[in-house]
């Protein structure tokens, strides 16, 4: 049997009591259940449809799980057997844990009897033959497609509980997740299906029989592997109690009839309050009596939630309240606020279709209404600002005064709402007499109040008649300690109205400096038992004195103090306090001085005596007796006996190469008298490097530091560190160290043939400065650029002690290469480069061949070249004829064929018209048969004449052949 329990507060607090054996007028007792039970809803199941009530949400019953498997398409990794029996019927978070943890145990599901696989874990694998066949189908012809698949594995007989021969939701649950496919959006998914592939549906079944039971009008949910864990609950939420969406009235993420498709399965939120109402989960508290009360939150469904409403009005209107917690690892952990959820019901409109029609409303605190679902089918999921918390600052409202749905006004209010915890304290004002006291902050914190001994210390505070007729109530402080006297504010307020409360609490002279706990009181004067309390906090204060020390914090030894402080009443806008005695007192670790001086009218005592204490640190402590009603005080601050200052200017160099020497120089002088200070040691830093000199009798010091560091912009500076009579000093300026100068000339290798790793080396020197650096800082970088080919190398060495860098090619491959030596930018110690040379790596197999090779250089004049080359025995052997237009050239010997792909340079040495030394360097392509007329060759001729270049010529007569 369902009970509603009857809330009233007790005489003389504000705690929640037990329930009451009566209301106050106008309130019946016991008071209405509002899950109307023999009054049902129309659903989309039907009219006057039971399910939507205490039958569907407390019934338990068994839940079979269906996994479609397709011949024509991959299932999901993983999702198998164990993974749905995990995902529907596990520990937190599941399908079924999530309904016996919400209803408070009131609905529970279990693992359905089959036969398939693990045997009454509830999960029936089926075939579901071509992926067309099934999805082809409408939603309610593939419900009972999914019932038809399980049937071989599953008894339907065993669930019908009353014998009636036919199976419904009351009995059964049936769950569909196709396991094949689950693709957003897939184009072979047909049009006709209602719910995207990452959400869910749930749809009647056609009617069909099994095991000689009529299954006509069970639902079952269609869903994928796709669908998220808050889904598959809403869709079996639909089935069990045949609830409606609501996501069309903006509950958000506050409702199980809210909006799910779309996030992961980490998204968990639970029920309101009025669904919990019509589904019978958990006892409603229906508030009868104006007071305050504690809202448990309800992370837990066993938590309860409060009923206001009229009896005039009727039981189709009410609010319900409810304390939601964002709180991690329960089934509230995604709720998108937290704190004081009131909902506005309208049970009259429950089958509205119009957003501006709501049957149920979320009371903003800001007084918005929030969005249902716009043209996209995007709904409202909620808001940090949805929720009542005073501590919040997008929710710092702390009184819910809405009307009814129609417009017209309830008569019902929450007032003095708490800040969001486990537990909320919020006033509730129903119909009948009540009184509201209200002592705490805007962020529902009680109010300190400061009272002084002997006086008469004000102490105000909220308060409200919040009946609906003229009252008189009597406003005071309860529980004060022994000795202490308040006074009492009798107000009459007429119905609704509010006021201040203004009380006096008097201390006694003798009473501590602390910080007390009390209630402040309204009582009625009229009517027993009506009454409110707030907490309120006294601090019983003395007249502040305010201290302040300001006199020096640090002189040099034998020079005054200068001490001097200010005593001033801050309670009385700093008015300052005469005739005080200041005592004044420098302590160190074995001596002490000491000096007392008497505030002025202007409340200042000074006392200037000369420092007999050694230099160092000392503290020192100023104190000030109590003076009538002015407390005492002290304070302690830091005090210094100082040495002399100095002054120091750096006057070196502020730039120097790498290796070579940075004159660092400064002057010391004395900082009140600008003396020079002789005989004294400077630290010299130049970045990473020091030196030190003495300085002179005119205060001047200087030194030398040979730069060891790279180039860098750091700082040079000089330091005087100080002694027993003087402070230390220092000062800096800018210093750029750069690279020093390093000339490279190649000495590696100018001729390797293939399979010799080609040495690269190169010797560096410094120019002769006289001061030498390291060669091994140096690394030498050697780019080499290809004649024949496209891809250039680069190869690094690091130079030894005596500036050779040496490092094998290694990998480089046969060609005419340019080779230049260089220091890499990255070398912060040196920079320079050489001279770039030709290192010929050359294959011996190469061979070339042109006879009659005849054509016309870039000027137009006719050449002829003959040329064969190859290797013999290591070395280079062939002929070579050039006739141009500076005369014939006759090879003697070739010095080398170099030759990559059909390409190839060949160099001889020979004389120009017959006694004249020349070099001859050509560069030959083959490019197909002589009649395509594409091969062409380049000469270049250097001789005591100068240099003949014949530029590309293409000729028109002989072959050219290169192997």
């Amino acid at each position: 049997m369902r009970t509603v329990v009857l809330v009233c507060v007790s005489l003389v607090g504000w705690g929640l009591v037990q329930p009451q054996a009566r209301a106050l007028p106008p309130y019946p007792s016991p008071p209405p259940d509002f899950s109307h039970p023999g009054s049902f809803h129309n659903t989309s199941w039907g009219a006057n449809d039971q399910v939507y009530s205490l039958t569907g949400g407390q019934r338990d019953r068994e839940m079979l799980v269906v996994l479609p498997r397709f011949s024509d398409v991959a299932n999901t990794p993983g999702a198998d057997e164990n993974w749905a029996a995990n995902r529907f019927f596990g520990g937190f978070p599941s399908v079924a844990n999530w309904f016996n943890a919400m209803s408070g145990g009131d609905l529970i599901l279990t693992a359905a009897a089959e036969t398939d696989g693990t045997a009454n874990n509830g999960v029936v694998i089926v075939n579901a033959g071509t992926f067309q066949s099934f999805e082809g189908l409408n939603d309610s012809q593939r419900s009972r497609r999914v019932l038809e698949l399980a049937n071989a594995s599953v008894n339907f007989a065993t669930f019908d509980d009353n014998n009636d021969g036919r199976i419904d939701d009351l009995e059964l649950t049936v769950v569909s997740v196709r396991t094949g496919n689950p693709i957003a959006d897939n184009p072979d998914t047909p049009a006709n299906e209602a719910n995207a592939d990452n959400c869910g549906a749930t749809r009647v079944s056609e009617g069909a029989s099994y095991d000689s039971k009529t299954l006509t009008g069970i639902s079952v949910s269609l869903n994928t592997t796709l669908t998220n864990l808050m889904t598959l609950v809403h869709e079996v939420g639909h089935q069990t109690t045949h609830m409606r969406d609501l996501y069309g009235f903006g509950v958000g993420a506050w409702a199980l009839s809210g909006p799910t498709c779309g996030p992961p399965d980490t998204t968990l939120f639970g029920p309101n309050g009025f669904e919990k109402v019509h589904f019978g989960w958990g006892t409603p508290n229906v508030v009868v009596q104006d007071g305050y009360y504690d809202v448990a939150n309800a992370a837990t469904g066993a938590q309860p939630y409060y009923i206001l409403y009229d009896p005039s009005k009727g039981t189709e209107d009410y609010f319900v309240v409810e304390n939601r917690q964002a709180t991690p690892n329960t089934y509230e952990r995604s709720v998108h606020d937290s704190g004081l959820a009131i909902w506005r019901a309208d049970d009259s409109v429950w089958e509205s279709a119009s957003d501006t029609t709501r049957p149920i409303e979320i009371m903003r605190p800001n007084g918005s209404t929030t969005p249902g679902c716009n043209a996209n089918g995007i709904c409202y999921g909620g808001d940090p600002a949805d929720a009542w918390n005073p501590c919040d600052t997008t929710s710092s409202q702390r009184t819910m005064s809405r009307p009814w749905r129609d417009g017209t006004a309830s008569r019902l209010a929450v007032r003095a709402i708490g800040c969001s915890a486990s537990t909320i304290r919020a006033y509730f004002d129903v119909r009948g007499p009540g009184v509201l006291v209200d002592s705490t902050d805007a962020k529902a914190a009680p109010r300190r109040v400061d009272v002084v001994p002997t006086e008469a210390s004000p102490v105000s505070f909220a308060v409200m008649n919040t009946g609906e007729a003229t009252d008189t109530f009597d406003f005071t402080v309860e529980g004060l300690p022994a000795g202490w006297t308040a006074s009492t504010d009798r107000k009459t307020l007429t119905a609704g109205a509010g006021s201040t409360a203004n009380i006096t609490v008097t201390p006694p002279a003798d009473a501590p400096e602390t910080t007390i706990n009390l209630n402040v009181v309204g009582r009625s004067t009229t009517a027993a038992g009506i009454s409110s309390t707030s907490p309120i906090q006294l601090r019983v204060v003395l007249h502040e004195t305010r201290l302040e020390y300001t006199g020096a914090v640090s002189q040099p030894w034998g020079e005054g103090a200068g001490f001097a402080a200010t005593v001033q009443d801050a309670d009385n806008a700093l008015a300052p306090i005469a005739g005080a005695e200041v005592t004044f007192r420098l302590q160190g670790s074995a001596d002490a001085q000491e000096a007392t001086a008497i505030t002025d009218a202007s409340g200042v005592a000074t006392a200037n005596p000369a420092i007999t204490l050694p230099p160092g640190d000392y503290q020192l402590s100023v104190s000030v007796k109590r003076l009538g009603k002015h407390a005492g005080a002290a304070l302690l601050t830091d005090y210094t006996v100082e040495r002399r200052p100095t002054a120091i200017d750096y006057t070196g160099d502020a730039t120097a190469e790498y290796s070579d020497p940075a004159a660092v120089s400064a002057v010391l002088t004395d900082g009140i008298s600008g003396t020079p200070l002789a005989g004294k040691p400077i630290g010299f830093a130049l970045g990473t490097q020091s030196a030190s000199a003495t300085t002179d009798a005119t205060g001047y010091a200087v030194s030398s530091i040979v730069v060891n560091q790279p180039a860098i912009s750091t700082t040079a500076g000089a330091t005087f560190a100080g002694d027993t009579g003087y402070l230390a000093s220092s000062d800096s300026t800018a210093f750029v160290i750069d690279e020093e100068d390093l000339n490279l000339v190649y000495t590696g290798d100018t001729l390797v043939p293939r399979g010799t790793t080609p040495r690269l080396a190169a010797q560096a020197t410094q120019e002769d400065d006289g001061s030498p650096g390291n060669f091994t800082l140096a690394q030498v970088q050697f780019d080499l650029t290809p004649t024949l080919s496209t891809t250039p190398y680069r190869f690094q060495a690091t130079a030894n002690a005596s500036g050779a860098a040496t490092t094998p090619a290694t990998g480089l491959p046969v060609d005419l290469w340019k080779v230049k030596p260089s220091i890499p930018a990255t070398n912060g110690y040196w920079e320079g480069s050489g001279n770039e040379v030709e290192l010929v790596h050359y294959d011996e197999r190469a061979k070339v061949t042109g006879l009659g090779l005849l054509g016309r250089d870039s000027a137009g004049r006719q050449t002829q070249l003959t040329v064969t080359g190859g290797y013999s025995g290591g070395r280079p052997v062939g002929v070579t004829e050039f006739l141009s237009s500076e005369g014939l050239f006759v090879g003697l010997h070739d010095d080398w064929i170099v030759r990559v792909g059909n390409q190839a340079i060949v160099q001889a040495q020979g004389n120009l018209a017959l006694n004249t030394p020349a070099t001859l360097r050509l560069h030959l392509a083959d490019l197909g048969p002589i009649l395509t007329r594409r091969d062409w060759f380049n000469a270049t001729m250097t001789s005591e004449r100068g240099t003949y270049t014949s530029g590309r010529v293409t000729p028109t007569l002989g072959d050219l052949w290169i192997r």
